[in-house]
């Protein structure tokens, strides 16, 4: 059984000119990068080729993720004190 990927990708940086496979075209993504299968199907050689997409990850700062827990730990302590 053999599998192949089709991934359409807008962001990364080329590496075929690295590859021990020239013919194929080899992208590093970004981390943190998801990816999303968009359709699967059997070829007539056996092979299943995938198609998917990258989904560029949502960049949240720690201060972000902090504001919210402070502010929710101040509703607490002010709950507790009535």
């Amino acid at each position: 059984m053999s599998y192949a990927f089709a991934m359409q990708v807008n962001r990364g940086a080329f590496l075929g000119w690295l590859s021990q496979y020239p013919l194929e075209k080899e992208i590093l993504i970004p981390p943190m990068t998801g990816i999303e299968k968009l359709r699967q199907e059997k070829l007539k050689s056996g092979t299943y080729l995938y198609t998917m997409v990258c989904v560029q990850p949502t960049i949240v700062s720690c201060s972000n993720l902090l504001i919210p827990r402070a502010q929710n730990d101040r509703m607490n302590v002010s709950k507790n004190h009535v």
